[in-house]
């Protein structure tokens, strides 16, 4: 067992105080001792945000207690994680920080992804934190799927409703494009086309516009480009060779295909106005839920009283 995990359970004294206990969650203690080790984690940790100055002991007890209450609901509802499963996503963390890659499995507690990602950490409390965190995720997991269920058809149709501009969806089109830096390339690549040489196999060979890798870019929204290049592209016909249109690059393209503006149908819409609902619910009222059902059973020691105490 970790010495983190032991510590979190068991009664042992630290620094001479007589009483070892600072808190307890559903009768489980988490000692002075623990406090201790977590106190100066803390401290680097807000040094490191360059977080205003807090009480460490205020700090390290908050996530102590958040960190048993992941336990408890998680053995509660038969979740696990293993130290092996940890192991490995420790090491995904370990390669995207070396890598200067966003980890995209921190869970959405900012006092669980700051400590996790702390340099500071001893090999072991990384493991606990990191097996919390998946406990973390995987209650999170959890919620969303409870509220999934409980999403209504008439909610998402009064949602739909009442946000129906979210809904409209703007002119797109599929161009053919071929960009270069240089008019005269551009100029040569259209008499090659208009001569009859396929667009795609010319523009391979001489665009070097990154936004249409191999001279395709589909769908193609109005409003997303510089006015310029918006006004050519949406007042092409379809299956005409334009340009140049110079810009910091010039362009030649032909439109493909146009998709007219137009209102996502519900029915359409439903799936996407369902999980915005559920992870509404999940971040609010069931995380609420589950914050007073573990709240009523915390109780902290004088002088170390949080928010998360009964």
């Amino acid at each position: 067992m970790l010495v983190t995990a032991g510590l979190i359970a068991g009664g042992v004294s630290g620094c001479g105080d007589s009483n070892p206990v600072v808190a307890r969650v559903a009768g489980t203690a988490i000692s002075t001792a623990l406090l201790h080790h977590w106190e100066p984690i803390e401290s680097a940790t807000r040094r490191e945000r360059h977080a205003a100055p807090a009480r460490p002991a205020s700090g390290a007890l908050t996530f102590l207690i958040l960190a048993r209450w992941i336990a408890d609901e998680a053995r509660e509802l038969g979740v696990s994680v293993s130290d092996r499963q940890a192991t490995q996503q420790l090491e995904v963390l370990s390669f995207d920080e070396r890598e200067r890659l966003v980890y995209g499995k921190l869970p959405r507690d900012t006092r669980l992804s700051r400590y996790l990602i702390s340099p500071v950490l001893k090999p072991s409390d990384r493991l606990w934190l990191m097996r919390t965190s998946m406990l973390a995720e995987q209650l999170e997991q959890r919620r969303l799927s409870t509220a999934l269920g409980e999403v209504t058809d008439a909610q998402i149709a009064d949602f739909y409703k009442h946000h129906q501009r979210c809904f409209w969806r703007p002119e797109r089109r599929d161009l053919e494009v071929l960009g270069n830096k240089q008019v005269s390339v551009v100029e040569k690549a259209k008499r090659e086309i208009e001569a009859g040489k396929n667009f795609l196999s010319v523009a391979r060979r001489v665009s070097t516009d990154q936004e249409a890798p191999g001279g395709l870019e589909h769908p193609l929204a109005r409003g997303e480009e510089e006015k310029q290049y918006d006004a050519a592209v949406f007042s092409a016909p379809l299956h005409k060779l334009v340009g140049p249109i110079e810009m910091t690059f010039s362009f030649i393209f032909e439109v493909l295909k146009i998709i007219p503006a137009h209102e996502e149908p519900l029915a359409q819409a439903t799936g996407a106005i369902r999980l915005q609902l559920a992870q509404q619910r999940a971040s609010t009222d069931l995380l609420t839920r589950f914050e007073r059902k573990w709240a009523a059973k915390t109780s902290c020691r004088p002088g170390y009283v949080v928010s998360e105490c009964r």
